[in-house]
């Protein structure tokens, strides 16, 4: 999947009149070294949590004509926010890094004992069990992922919009719990991954389907019109006319 990045220097010496961006690929850590048209370099991030990158690469995968590989990225992109969840919120708690990544060990690779603990964090701090993913979706997900399934595309999107439904739930239950402090949680996450690079970076947002500050305002997601706009966006981020 690729993206448009902006050159900070360019954007500070000239202004929008001579905006030029850069085509990157989404990489694992979302990090991006750089070279503008204009020889600038920089280290850029992207602030998006992870979960919501994995969302947008299944997304790509549909227009691209790959429903197969679009219910693989969903459904990561829901373990994915499991553990997002999990991390943040106890880091939130009071819960120190170090102590947080001894325990993450003994679940990292088995997503049954990933989705307990976030059963359980959810009940320890908010009270009530969380939304999860429908039975008939984690059915679908499996037979796609261990039977070799091919799915069609209305299928896909209803299993994205189960995706969806899930996300979306959560976040608002954590938005009434933590109020403002949800907001905080998301900045710091993308505050430390800059952090973790020891050296001036720049970060950028990229437009998500499942952006979790509209999420949590109840705005309404279309998957097949977000599709439509990509294909549209995807002649810009495949062949940019500079």
């Amino acid at each position: 999947m690729k993206v448009l990045l902006t050159c900070m220097e360019c954007l500070q010496e000239n202004g929008s009149r001579d905006f030029r961006p850069v085509v990157v690929t989404v990489n694992d850590e979302r990090f991006f070294k750089m070279t503008c048209p204009n020889g600038h370099q920089s280290l850029t991030i992207i602030q998006q949590p992870k979960h919501e990158v994995l969302f947008e690469l299944g997304m790509n995968a549909l227009v691209d004509g790959y429903p197969r590989e679009a219910v693989t990225s969903f459904a990561s992109c829901l373990e994915n926010f499991y553990e997002f969840c999990i991390s943040q919120v106890s880091l939130d708690k009071g819960v120190d890094r170090a102590s947080l990544d001894a325990g993450w060990k003994y679940m990292a690779k088995q997503s049954e004992r990933q989705l307990g603990a976030f059963v359980m964090l959810w009940l320890n701090y908010f009270g009530s069990a969380p939304t999860l993913l429908s039975d008939k979706s984690r059915g679908f997900r499996n037979r796609v992922v261990h039977q070799a399934y091919i799915p069609g595309l209305d299928e896909t999107l209803a299993f994205g919009d189960d995706i969806v439904a899930c996300v979306s739930s959560n976040l608002r239950d954590m938005k009434h719990h933590l109020g403002d402090g949800l907001d905080a949680i998301f900045t710091s996450e993308f505050i430390a991954r800059a952090s973790s690079q020891n050296q001036r970076v720049t970060t950028q947002s990229i437009p998500t389907t499942i952006d979790w500050a509209g999420l949590i305002q109840n705005e309404t997601v279309n998957l097949r019109t977000r599709l439509e706009d990509i294909k549209k966006d995807k002649v810009i981020f495949q062949w940019p006319k500079f």
